[in-house]
């Protein structure tokens, strides 16, 4: 290199100039030795090399927060004790505490509603104002949600993990501490007593595409905050433009409201209702056995579904059904359809006869469908009884985003004499005396105002494969247009809008039948992708001749093609293969988890029940809004879990959602805990899980929620038919012996303590002491939360 005052710039990664001088980039510059007392003794030193080891600020050295000595483990040090001044847990008697971290005050990731009228602000001032976040897309008319709505709020005890608390009373000698209130007190029992309960309030946002209500905890990304928020679950962030439905005629929606006096006979048999009026039938089988009156009504249907359409008229000596009643025998129709159908109400209360001749009337007048039907039984009458077909078509000639409500020579056509069935192409011919049941295909646009005339009384067009995404942004012209797929126009219809009336939503057990009725129809649709896809899945790999040798087909003979479900289909085999070798590797990784946690989903939220309860439903008749809220619950649990870590630093966690027999969501969850925070020995259980009565005259609130949640039984002798009974024994062994502290066996299964303190629960006329409580966390407990805790 030449002597020059700036050099060559050969090597852009180890040299830069900057005003003539030569500098060398901070990756290569060497770090200097560290600091030393200077000669002179007043701790100069030279320029500080490494910026991520030190720093000066006003000529004094600091090292920086990497190389600090972390304050976990807790030292003598690091103990605070309780008469410092910004200590938020001085009023809990405890050994060691310490000061809660403010980052950890999220005012985005816990809510509350509070019972303080003083300090009760409802979110719609505070959340429209011009400098807040979200006030372009809350819905304006909100006026009688203030006493609902949601709060954001510190968590009094944000971490609670085996190193933050410690007991007074964890070294009791005996388990008999009966009438002893001093031996009740327990520091996790104090620190949770005070947490807030978190209430998402109601759905006060609206998207600005579809308008639909939703809770600001369900915006498509959680990160955003400003007023660009957007929402998935309804149209897709304003992928789906669908037409909204039409306001019912006045009968039906003075039946929904209750305006008129039949309004409870309506309700209580809406899916009897119905069928009466159904073109088509609903195939698969129906489990009415859970339905005994001993829960909520659920809609169970097993076996493949699909919907079946028979001939215009009966065969002869057989009673009409459904789409013939609209044809035959028409002057008995009323007595007809009532005869075909039984009550939905466990009480056998009879069908209305009055309301079932109102309703016919309506139908013929607003259903384009039944005027079609009628059409056939005017031209039998007339004497054309030769030969008639109806042609039900599949596609209309207008595009149904703009013309919602279709007429009735776009829905179906009467065909007199023969017709070449080439023409057919994929409409649905059903015949006169051609006897037998026509399969409606589940890409038919009539597929569902064909099973549900009470739902889509002006005959709206259900899903067809043609509906095309609506243009958000800039498309480039070779790409391929996107169409609305089922699952998208399904969801697009079951939400709620100021806009639009949503008689689907207010169908009640109906409403239930409507929901299982659209997933079948997208399980179908993606069982029908895959069959038709099968070299895209490299089938010839995974059916082989070594396949077939293992599952014992050894004679070529009868070796035939087989379907292959790829790993994405939910519930598959290779989708749950894959998820269990997950799961195994994570235990690999990581070793056996430290915590195993079941939440389960409380229909008495008090967002499922503000909610529902206006509306005059129950949470049977949302199974949506029910779902909706369990995951917004979920989620916020996992972010206490992941981010809050308030029970330490989890390095691994997974969960499961499923499905109880009575409709309700509950999760299994497994979480792995750093070293530092590991659950090692008894004594660091009692510290996270408890399985004892809270006293009710120290911790009232906490003893509620316990004796309400988390109380097995009664059971036993005290009531012999309980669901636990196996051989006059409780299968999960209620009640539980009495121990005066918490142990782990050799194979690591933990028995936890269980004092006889003389506090009980009254179920039933039994008393239910600490033996028959279930094992919990308080903390969760009181965040609004059923769940079963365990190591």
């Amino acid at each position: 290199m030449t002597e020059s005052n700036t050099p060559e710039y050969t090597n852009p990664i180890s040299y830069l100039t900057t005003n003539g001088e030569v500098l060398k980039r901070k990756s290569n510059r060497i770090p200097l030795s560290p600091l030393t007392q200077g000669k002179d003794g007043t701790g100069s030193q030279t320029e500080d090399t490494n910026p991520k080891s030190y720093f000066a600020t006003n000529g004094e050295v600091l090292k920086r927060k990497s190389n600090r000595i972390a304050l976990s483990p807790l030292t003598q040090d690091s103990i605070l004790t309780t008469n410092c001044e910004s200590d938020v847990n001085q009023s809990i008697p405890a050994k060691r505490i310490r000061i809660p971290n403010p980052k950890y005050f999220s005012p985005v990731s816990c809510v509350i509603n509070s019972s303080n009228e003083s300090s009760s602000k409802s979110s719609r001032n505070t959340q429209q104002g011009k400098n807040s976040a979200h006030f372009k897309v809350i819905d304006p008319t909100l006026a009688t949600s203030h006493n609902h709505t949601s709060r954001r709020f510190r968590m009094h005890n944000k971490y609670i993990g085996v190193q933050r608390l410690d007991f007074d009373d964890e070294t009791n000698d005996t388990s008999d501490v009966a009438n002893d209130i001093e031996k009740c007190k327990s520091t996790l029992y104090a620190s949770s007593e005070i947490e807030g309960f978190v209430d998402f309030g109601l759905p006060e946002f609206t998207c600005k595409w579809c308008h639909a209500e939703l809770w600001y905890e369900e915006r498509a990304e959680k990160s955003k905050t400003g007023p660009d928020v957007e929402f998935s679950i309804c149209c897709g962030k304003g992928k789906v433009e669908l037409p909204l439905l039409k306001k019912p005629p006045d009968l039906l929606l003075g039946l929904i409201n209750g305006r008129d006096r039949r309004s409870k006979n309506f309700k209580d048999n809406y899916r009897a209702f119905n069928s009466m009026f159904a073109f088509t039938s609903l195939g698969g089988h129906i489990n009415y056995s859970i339905n005994n009156g001993g829960g909520p009504p659920q809609f169970i249907l097993s076996g493949q579904n699909y919907h079946r359409i028979g001939s215009l008229l009966p065969e002869a000596g057989t009673t009409p059904k459904f789409a013939q009643l609209y044809i035959h025998d028409t002057q008995n129709e009323v007595r007809n359809r009532a005869a075909c159908f039984r009550s939905d109400n466990n009480k056998k209360e009879p069908i209305d006869i009055s309301l079932v001749e109102d309703l016919k009337e309506m139908i013929d007048y607003c259903n384009p469908l039944a005027k079609s039907f009628r059409k056939v039984r005017d031209a039998i009458q007339s004497g054309y009884a030769h030969n008639l077909s109806l042609r039900l078509y599949r596609k209309r000639s207008n595009d149904s985003r703009m013309h919602n409500i279709p007429t009735v020579d776009e829905v179906a056509g009467l065909i007199v004499g023969d017709f070449e069935e080439s023409e057919i192409g994929r409409d649905v011919i059903v015949n006169d005396r051609q006897y037998g049941l026509t399969r409606i295909h589940e890409t038919h646009v009539l597929f569902l105002p064909l099973q549900y005339p009470l739902l889509f009384p002006w005959g709206e067009n259900g899903w067809e494969p043609d509906i095309p995404h609506r243009k958000t942004k800039e498309v480039p012209t070779d790409e391929k247009e996107d169409r609305v797929k089922i699952r998208e126009f399904m969801a697009f219809r079951i939400q709620e809008r100021k806009k639009e009336f949503g008689n689907i939503v207010f169908a009640k057990r109906l409403f239930q039948q409507f929901v299982v009725d659209c997933y079948t129809m997208i399980e179908a649709q993606r069982l029908s992708f895959i069959r038709e896809n099968q070299d895209k899945f490299r089938c010839d790999v995974l059916s082989g001749l070594q396949e077939a040798v293992d599952r014992g087909d050894v004679d070529a003979s009868i070796v035939g093609k087989r379907i292959i479900l790829p790993d994405s289909f939910t519930g598959g085999p290779r989708y749950m293969f894959n998820n269990c070798q997950d799961a195994m590797g994570i235990c690999k990784r990581f070793g056996y988890p430290d915590l195993f946690i079941t939440v389960t989903c409380n229909a008495n939220w008090p967002e499922i029940r503000n909610f529902i309860d206006r509306r005059g439903l129950q949470p049977s008749d949302r199974p949506d809004i029910v779902c909706r809220v369990f995951k917004m619950k979920l989620d916020q649990m996992m972010t206490d879990f992941k981010k809050d870590q308030i029970f330490g630093k989890v390095i691994a966690g997974m969960y499961t959602v499923e499905f109880q027999k009575r409709g309700l969501p509950h999760a299994h969850m497994l979480l792995w805990l750093d070293e530092k925070n590991k659950i090692k020995t008894g004594s660091d259980i009692d510290k996270v899980i408890s399985a004892e009565l809270p006293h009710p005259e120290l911790y009232p609130k906490l003893y509620s929620v316990v004796s309400s949640f988390m109380m097995h039984g009664p059971c036993g002798e005290a009531n012999v038919s309980s669901p636990c009974m196996v051989g006059f024994r409780c299968s999960k062994f209620f009640p539980k012996k009495y121990k005066s502290s918490k142990t782990i066996d050799d194979e690591g299964y933990p028995s936890y303590k269980r004092r006889n303190t003389g506090v009980v629960v009254k179920k039933t006329a039994a008393d239910l002491d600490n033996g028959y409580v279930v094992p919990y966390n308080p903390f969760l407990l009181m965040r609004g939360c059923m769940e079963d805790f365990c190591i």
